[in-house]
């Protein structure tokens, strides 16, 4: 007996399955070897058939990484459309730029001008789109270019990061406003390539902070005669959240030392004194989670001592070589949950081993299986 899908009219099946696949390619593929499509051309035969129509219609935006990911993209395009079963012309009508996934996170902020203004710039970057723009097929109706100021790999790993990282000022000004010419030459060179049959957009998160930055791109392509306009996330400028105790305890434990060089006009980074501050030096740039900082701050203001031990154990663990478990000795149910918190922003394994009261936390070096 067949489904009530199955007897609906032929159109109407080829635009329902035609819905039911997703409006962006993240990143792009070829839309044929996509999950979705694969998982709809393996439910029926009839829906199999329809596939072919479905495929040819189908207008998804692409999300492409960095001008290497275009051209593979379009490089696997050419490739499997001569061999397939059918005759495919895939559309390739929208599309959006990351500008800057393969930024670095020390370039973007860094803070000494001194040397120069390469050392906390990503023109190359934006440089390099300007170059694979070209390569965009003629049929493109839309083309978004992100420039959210975030490294790709944060942003699909890690996107909680990412709302404070482009919050900092050393991003949302100094590092935004350094692009604005080599944005805006990107956006002429795409409007020359393409015309005004082409609607060009800036995408993506950029903080409050960087409106200026943003206004003065679109005046100038105002007055070039480019129309554009910033379809993405403005993030509202939170209040300055004060610094958690644990980092503060960190801090003052293995504090970050800068020596000023008179003669190079410029400061250095001070290694660690002695064993301590090197073992603790990692946990500078650690993201902790809510719950840690909470767990920590709580357990620290009844017993300060035992929270202080907790993270001279971790600082331990980590810069060893040799040590790839540790046994904490037993402890209650609060003090557990902070040292498997804590581990799990360490990104290492942790379980708990044992009954109560001897029950303790294990811990492991390597990455946590979410």
């Amino acid at each position: 007996m067949s489904s009530p899908f199955m007897s609906l009219p032929r159109e109407l099946r080829q635009r329902i399955l035609l819905l039911a696949l997703p409006q962006d390619v993240q990143p792009a593929v070829v839309p044929y070897f996509s999950l979705p499509v694969q998982n709809l051309l393996h439910i029926s035969r009839t829906v199999r058939q329809e596939m072919p129509w479905v495929l040819n219609n189908y207008s998804p935006r692409f999300y492409l990484r960095s001008p290497s990911h275009l051209a593979d993209f379009l490089s696997f395009l050419s490739k499997y459309r001569g061999v397939l079963s059918f005759e495919y012309k895939p559309k390739f009508e929208h599309v959006s730029l990351n500008i800057f996934h393969d930024a670095e996170v020390d370039t973007m902020q860094w803070t000494c001008y001194c040397r120069g203004r390469d050392m906390h710039t990503h023109d190359e970057l934006v440089n390099a789109w300007v170059v694979a723009v070209p390569t965009i097929p003629e049929q493109v109706k839309t083309i978004l270019l992100d420039i959210t100021p975030a490294p790709g790999p944060m942003r699909e790993d890690r996107p909680e990061w990412v709302p404070g990282f482009i919050q900092d000022n050393r991003i949302s000004k100094r590092f935004v406003t350094e692009h604005e010419a080599v944005l805006m030459h990107l956006v002429q060179c795409t409007q020359q390539q393409f015309g005004n049959g082409v609607s060009i957009q800036l995408s993506g998160q950029l903080s409050e902070k960087s409106r200026s930055s943003l206004d003065n791109v679109v005046a100038r392509s105002a007055v070039a005669g480019i129309d554009i306009r910033f379809v993405g996330d403005m993030l509202a400028v939170q209040p300055r959240i004060p610094r958690p105790q644990i980092w503060k305890a960190v801090q003052k434990l293995a504090p970050v030392r800068y020596r000023w060089i008179e003669e190079e006009n410029r400061s250095v980074y001070v290694p660690p004194r002695n064993e301590q501050e090197r073992q603790l030096a990692g946990m500078h740039s650690i993201h902790w989670s809510v719950d840690t900082q909470k767990l920590w701050t709580r357990i620290a203001n009844q017993d300060e001592a035992w929270a202080i031990a907790l993270l001279l154990k971790f600082g331990q663990f980590m810069t060893s070589g040799d040590l790839d478990r540790v046994d904490f000795s037993p402890m209650d149910s609060r003090q557990r949950a902070l040292v498997h918190n804590m581990a799990k922003d360490l990104n290492f394994n942790s379980q708990a081993v044992g009954e109560e009261p001897e029950r303790f936390v294990r811990i492991e070096k390597y990455t946590r299986n979410e």
